[in-house]
């Protein structure tokens, strides 16, 4: 059994509800549907997050916050940590306008702070954050991000952090190099830090020179260009949205790299343990920004320390894995100009409205569609407790609730989402519901939902789920993602096998999940489940198929009916199961059935007919889009439409 490489996860609050039950204190105030805002005053101002249950035991901890502090007033961010007890608060960090400081401080039983590292004596299961600003009446500090990274350092390196997951074949963002050692001043061998962090801005079209981001960097108690802390937040500065995370694997981080984000990355490596790098001694510490990876999968590297000559360079795999994931636990920092791009469901399902609804009557009119766990959604406002957001899984084509990428757009609960950039699934839940626990609490997790995750022995996987979550699942009740290629008769099989688990379950108008389905939610998931992803809707799904003669449907077609008198207006579709018998989740009996055409239409259509008419309703026969591309169809951030 190949060894779990997760040793890190990151706890990212970084959208509006992620802040909404933070307890105030002084002039502190968090908007509805906005960002926390501390207040200077006489006695100051304070927020104090909820005690936040760890996804794994840990003895590290990198906390970093992005915060515009104005008016003179300093912010300082802490942290306490559940071990037998509730430690004293660590304090990590002070920013204030342009800059700010590691916070000096002896070391406690509990652990210490080396600068921007709180390193414990012993294992904490959970922590908590506080923030106090101190200063003047006109003191004002606007919080915009915090993002907790948590490390178990005695877990060991495992050769899978070198695997790029499904990735494959050259990759390589265009961006033009920075060399820190040909910048004017004294101390530019000390900065890759921030110049890789410079360098990463611009990529993101925020340009800033190198020195103004390492003199914003600059940790004004120690002396150095490297506070992990106050380079993200210096970054911040910019415009953009910055953190310090640990990526566990090369897959991990290439998901992000594929969103246009280049990563600044921290390395240690000894003499002759890197070949190529212009570090011939080795390095204690060093920063690169990863651009990419060529065809071999070997990092593609913008490299800040190169006096002289070509400035991007190719590390070999092994030994940047072992530079990196080894020795440095995959440290580095995420810049963006959004966080959003990040969103997803953090709930095992979430429904999706087409206003905002409040009670039960409202929920079973206004239902459009639901969203399971890890499901990419797109946040376009907050306001009162939702979130408009785009489904960016479910195409939708046709309608009138069509998002701005051409996805299902609607309303659902704010506190259903999390930023989280997550691996590239790797295994999806094939049973109608899969039993996983986290934290103590056990969750239902729909067929259908998606997830990175590695063995964890006992025919268990470790799950990662949105919101820095980890959580153990039986393996049985999941298939590998993408599937491999089956057979078309095959893969026809495991479709209608897929959604015969729904049979008898009552039919859910809006419903795409085990909690119980609509006929296109059932087509959808059964599909979803193999790999094979289609839009949310009958109407959407009859315009991507092609129309197939009714002698030569084949189990596992679709069937399509329209509403009495209007042929081209699609509202229901159906499974072929061969044999004349069909599959559906239905308005007629109110639940999943499986029956003969003749006892729902009343008679069969010619054998020679690509759609017939019953009853005032026309019926279209189809195939499957390309079933026997699953292996290239299969999507890692999104469907194909």
């Amino acid at each position: 059994m190949t060894k779990d490489p997760t040793r890190s996860r990151t706890v990212l609050f970084a959208l509006p509800p992620d802040f909404a039950d933070w307890r105030k204190a002084g002039r502190a105030s968090i908007p509805a549907g906005g960002f926390p805002v501390l207040r200077g005053g006489s006695s100051g101002s304070a927020l104090v997050s909820p005690v936040v249950s760890a996804p794994l035991p840990f003895d590290q901890l990198i906390l970093s916050v992005n915060a515009a502090v104005k008016g003179g007033g300093a912010l300082r961010a802490e942290v306490s940590v559940l071990q037998k007890g509730w430690s004293p608060w660590f304090a990590m960090a002070e920013l204030r306008g342009a800059g700010g400081s590691s916070v000096p401080s002896k070391p406690l039983p509990q652990g210490e702070v080396g600068q921007d590292l709180l390193k414990l004596a012993r294992k904490a299961s959970s922590f908590r954050l506080r923030l106090l600003l101190s200063g003047t009446a006109g003191a004002r500090a606007e919080i915009e991000l915090a993002a907790v990274c948590l490390t178990d350092s005695s877990l060991p390196y495992s050769a899978a952090a070198a695997d790029r997951g499904p990735y494959a074949g050259a990759f390589s963002l265009k961006i033009r190099p920075v060399s820190q050692m040909r910048l004017p001043h004294p101390r530019c061998k000390d900065m890759c830090s921030p110049v890789s962090a410079s360098m990463a801005l611009s990529a993101i079209g925020l340009p800033t020179e190198p020195l103004r981001q390492a003199a914003a960097a600059l940790d004004g108690a120690a002396g150095i260009y490297g506070n992990w802390t106050l380079n993200a937040r210096a970054a911040s500065l910019r415009g953009a949205a910055a953190w310090y995370t640990r990526f566990n694997t090369f897959a991990e981080a290439e998901a992000v790299l594929r969103r246009g984000l280049p990563l600044a990355v921290s390395l240690t490596f000894g003499p002759g343990e890197l070949r190529g790098s212009p570090l011939k001694k080795g390095t204690r510490g060093h920063f690169v920004l990863l651009k990419g990876f060529d065809a071999r999968g070997n990092p593609v590297c913008n490299e800040p320390a190169v006096k002289t000559g070509r400035a991007e360079r190719i590390y070999r795999r092994e030994e940047f894995a072992r530079a990196w994931f080894r020795n440095k636990y995959g440290a580095a920092y995420i810049i963006v100009r959004d966080p959003g791009v990040f969103t997803a469901v953090g709930d095992p399902v979430a429904s999706l409205y087409s206003a905002p609804a409040g009670t039960a009557e409202r929920k079973r009119k206004l239902i459009e569609s639901q969203l399971l766990m890890n499901e990419s959604a797109a946040p376009l406002k907050f306001a009162r407790g939702w979130a408009r957001v785009e489904a960016l899984e479910q195409p939708h084509k046709s309608g009138s609730h069509r998002g701005p990428s051409g996805c299902y757009a609607g309303f659902l609960r704010s506190d259903a989402l999390r930023a989280d950039p997550l691996p590239p699934p790797n295994y999806c839940v094939a049973s109608k519901s899969a039993a996983a626990e986290y934290g103590g609490k056990k969750l239902a997790i729909s067929a259908g939902t998606r997830f990175y995750a590695a063995p964890a022995g006992k025919g268990r996987l470790r799950a990662w789920l949105a919101g820095g979550r980890l959580a153990l699942a039986k393996r049985s009740d999941c298939v590998p993602f993408p599937p491999a290629v089956k057979s078309e008769a095959a893969l026809r099989r495991s479709i209608l096998s897929a959604a015969r688990q729904f049979l008898g379950d009552d039919y859910f108008w809006g419903g795409r999940s085990h909690h119980g389905p609509d006929c296109s939610g059932l087509v959808g998931l059964a599909c979803r489940v193999n790999g094979l992803d289609l839009p949310r809707n009958a109407d959407d799904q009859w315009r991507l198929s092609p129309p197939r003669r009714w002698k030569d449907l084949l189990p596992g077609d679709l069937i399509f009916s329209s509403a009495p008198g209007r042929p081209r207006d699609i509202d229901h579709v159906m499974f072929y199961t061969g044999g004349g018998r069909l599959l559906e989740a239905t308005r007629e009996s109110g639940d999943v059935r499986e029956i003969p055409f003749e006892k729902k239409f009343g008679a069969r259509p010619p054998g020679g007919v690509v759609k017939s008419v019953f009853g005032g309703k026309t019926v279209y026969f189809a195939g499957l889009s390309d079933p026997r591309g699953i292996g290239v169809r299969a999507s890692r951030k999104g469907p194909a439409s």
